[in-house]
């Protein structure tokens, strides 16, 4: 899985049924582009967009189609989520992981689940609905790719099984 795409994010209209415009594109790597597809959302200059399907063609080019981010739309962890997203802004020199738990109704950022930097990494934690640490299960809420800050959040919820 080597080499590089093209990767173009879209805003889209579910009532034009088209896209509006173009937010952003740019060169990024194959493992990269598994990781900006596996999230739930992007954030671009510092505007939160849910991904609402992606598509790629012969020529390596690939289109992530975005919304407006929200909050009403994921019930309960909708606001925590946009609260806790954009409460705190560090930049890493490369893809890195950041983790936000669930705490007394709003999401408070904690230690990561694993200090993951490879992409493939972190595209295998988003593969999981939940992740154990220290004996401690947690639900994977939602992701969200942070291009500005090249961090990928985890929103955890500790759960009981």
């Amino acid at each position: 899985m080597n080499g590089s795409c093209f990767l173009s994010y879209q805003e889209w209209s579910d009532l034009e049924l088209r896209v509006t415009r173009s937010l952003f594109s740019e060169a990024v790597s194959n493992q990269e582009l598994f990781v900006r597809k596996l999230v739930n959302a992007t954030v671009i200059h510092n505007q939160c967009f849910e991904h609402t399907s992606h598509e790629s063609d012969h020529g390596g080019n690939h289109v992530i189609y975005m919304k407006p981010f929200g909050a009403d739309e994921l019930p309960i962890y909708g606001a925590r989520l946009q609260e806790a997203l954009f409460d705190y802004c560090d930049v890493s020199p490369a893809l890195s992981m950041d983790c936000c738990y669930w705490e007394h109704d709003r999401f408070v950022r904690g230690t990561a689940i694993r200090m993951e930097h490879e992409p493939l990494k972190i595209a295998g934690l988003l593969l999981d609905h939940y992740l154990v640490q220290y004996e401690q299960t947690y639900e994977n809420v939602y992701s969200v790719f942070d291009r500005d800050r090249r961090k990928v959040i985890l929103f955890l919820k500790g759960v009981e099984l």
